[in-house]
């Protein structure tokens, strides 16, 4: 049967040329009927019968445009409709590789930083942040979520030698190839003689902010691109991918707003578009969950009483 429907498809064309000439010759069979024509050269010549077959023919011209016109219509409306379903599997698509693209370059890359921020303190400073306060990712917008003493103390930390160790300490553990000893020398003490490595720390810091810390900014910004212009099928990675990325971000937040101290050339805007649409989508969620959950508490006292 599929495959009838589809041959009818394909000779669609010569299908109603076949049906339009069939009706045409029947008009005029049946206007030489009525007619009560003799022969072919009675036909010619009756002028009752010539005007019988000039309607009948600009009846079936009108028909068959008439036709040629839905026909169209219902083709143009196929081909719309198909374009639309590969254009929705090809951003499914794509969602789907740019889950492995999200697991490969950020979020391998997020646990390194998790490790140095945790071990250094500077985690515990970012989470004084108000989540709930973050829009904009400026730098006006974070002199309001951090007080100036924070600030400076973030900036302490980053240029600590704790600081320094952390990394250094994510070096031997993930494998981020810093080449540490490349920047290390020895000092010799003039009156003990005890030997000392000394690192030199920014260096070190330069190449961790430059190779993990933007590196994660920029595939984080490749990443968000695809969904804030509709590229790829949010939907498809939402549930399983917001929650770590609201959690990157948060994370990465004051890299963010420090970087965007003018507001008309700001950096990252579709990871901030990102944040906040996934944001309120899982602030409604957890909404919807808590009304829910009240609901059925009082559902369950009311059955009590």
């Amino acid at each position: 049967m599929e495959n009838i429907k589809k041959y009818l498809h394909q000779k669609w064309r010569y299908i109603i040329i076949f049906i339009i000439l069939i009706i045409l010759s029947a008009g005029i069979i049946c206007s030489f009927i009525i007619n009560k024509a003799s022969g072919i050269k009675d036909a010619l010549t009756n002028s009752l019968i010539l005007s019988n077959i000039y309607y009948i023919t600009q009846i079936v011209t009108s028909i068959a445009v008439i036709i040629g016109g839905i026909i169209g219509i219902w083709q143009y409306t196929l081909t719309k409709r198909a374009e639309r379903i590969k254009m929705n599997v090809d951003r499914i698509q794509k969602a789907i590789d740019l889950a492995e693209y999200y697991k490969n370059n950020i979020l391998d890359k997020y646990s390194i930083i998790s490790f140095v921020f945790e071990e250094s303190g500077l985690k515990e400073i970012i989470n004084k942040i108000d989540k709930d306060k973050m829009r904009i990712f400026d730098y006006n917008e974070l002199n309001k979520l951090l007080s100036k003493n924070e600030m400076k103390q973030i900036e302490q930390i980053r240029n600590s030698s704790k600081f320094i160790q952390s990394v250094i300490e994510a070096d031997k553990i993930f494998g981020l190839d810093l080449n540490v000893n490349r920047y290390a020398s020895i000092s010799i003490d003039n009156e003990t003689q005890e030997k000392k490595i000394i690192i030199d720390g920014t260096v070190i810091l330069m190449k961790f902010m430059g190779n993990i810390v933007t590196e994660i900014l920029n595939n984080l910004e490749f990443f968000a691109m695809h969904f804030s212009h509709e590229i790829a099928d949010e939907s498809v990675v939402y549930q399983s991918l917001h929650q770590t990325y609201l959690e990157i971000v948060y994370a990465l937040y004051y890299n963010i707003a420090i970087k965007n101290e003018f507001r008309e050339s700001k950096y990252f805007t579709n990871i901030i578009e990102l944040y906040e649409k996934w944001n309120t989508k899982d602030k409604s969620e957890m909404n919807d969950k808590i009304k829910a959950r009240t609901y059925s508490q009082k559902g369950a006292t009311a059955e009590k009483i």
